[in-house]
């Protein structure tokens, strides 16, 4: 039961981070398309 749950934790750090990652990179070509207009 605590293994199981520990991995569903870990899971959702994971899904946590590779939405911040995501929000960085848009955050990253906004910047990029604001610059050169």
């Amino acid at each position: 039961m605590a293994a199981r749950t520990q991995q569903r934790a870990r899971s959702q750090q994971r899904m946590a981070a590779r939405t911040q990652q995501r929000a960085r990179t848009l955050q990253r070509m906004a910047q990029r398309t604001r610059s050169q207009h």
